[in-house]
């Protein structure tokens, strides 16, 4: 039996076989210095040693078989690392996936990345495109982000109304309810996605609440990362391969949301107001779309820890 060394792990994984055209020669490395992760307790629906704990299964062929494997050795080694960007795996996942990338290759990949506001979801997101780009040859073709928060409901009317957006959330507004955005037409633009046409999303100004229709255009990709705080909502979720969210602690979230508010133009009390809010909608609207997150990932993972987790995915999956 081959004993698996850090060095000709790398090799084996460099090997494997992929969807996607990478580049396994550039660099993983980040001067950024990691954070500590936030400590986990795993629901019953997961696992933490996917290698030892999924069930067996038939393979179709040799592909899928191998994919599981390298899944395995890969996530095996994020759940015994404290650091690690992964801490949850949903037991049964990494079989249903293997499954899916070795069958429908050509098929366009959904990820829906889910979590509380200011949990690092963009962060995270952002992070994993554009190291996904620099591993790529075909940058254009491999991925296209969609961000939820582009289809908020315009409220340049109802402002003009309540005068400020503080009175506004006086009389019942709340930004943290999935009817204040229009997740219907995301899921058109996600069909479409998927079906290989072109979108024009909407764009959104913070500063004014102003949606603006069909402001950027979005090309169907290999790999398609819809991030936001209902990604996994009900209207959504069905159309995620892969479904994914993103935990974080709670101070933590409040310096940043309380930061990312004041930037996008409100004053600090409607700020703290919005925070305020934001518990009851939380656990009213978002957290249950921990339950059906295939992966729980951490929001306070160093950059470095983000790479080191996608250049090992991809590297897994070189043709």
């Amino acid at each position: 039996m081959q004993v698996l060394t850090p060095k000709n792990r790398v090799a084996m994984l460099v090997r494997n076989i992929t969807l996607f055209n990478i580049n396994p020669n550039l660099s993983q490395t980040s001067s950024l210095k990691k954070r500590n992760a936030l400590p986990v307790t795993c629901a019953d629906v997961f696992v933490k040693n996917p290698v030892q704990n999924h069930p067996s299964i038939s393979f179709g062929c040799s592909a899928e078989k191998k994919i599981l494997d390298d899944l395995r050795i890969i996530v095996a080694d994020e759940l015994s690392n404290p650091d690690a960007l992964v801490k949850e795996v949903k037991k049964g996942f990494l079989e249903k996936i293997a499954k899916q990338l070795s069958q429908n290759g050509k098929q366009p990949l959904i990820i829906g990345v889910a979590g509380e506001p200011a949990s690092g979801k963009t962060t995270v997101v952002d992070t994993i495109e554009n190291n996904i780009k620099k591993l790529s040859d075909n940058k254009d073709e491999l991925v296209t982000v969609i961000n939820e928060d582009s289809y908020y409901e315009d409220l340049t009317e109802q402002l003009k109304i309540y005068k400020n957006y503080s009175k506004l959330m006086d009389n019942g507004y709340d930004p943290h309810n999935p009817k204040t955005q229009h997740l219907e037409l995301l899921r058109e633009h996600l069909n479409s996605l998927k079906a290989g046409k072109e979108v024009a999303i909407p764009g959104y100004n913070f500063d004014t609440c102003e949606s603006i229709p069909g402001q950027v255009g979005k090309k169907p990709t290999k790999i398609i990362l819809c991030e936001g705080i209902f990604a996994l909502n009900q209207k959504l979720k069905d159309l995620c391969d892969i479904k994914i969210y993103v935990d974080s602690p709670k101070k933590l979230i409040e310096e940043r949301y309380l930061k990312r508010a004041i930037l996008r133009g409100k004053d600090e009390v409607t700020a703290r107001k919005l925070f305020s809010s934001l518990e009851n909608s939380t656990q009213k609207y978002i957290r249950s779309s921990k339950d059906d997150a295939d992966l729980v990932i951490s929001g306070n993972s160093s950059e470095e820890s983000v790479v080191n987790f996608v250049n090992r995915l991809f590297s897994a999956f070189k043709k």
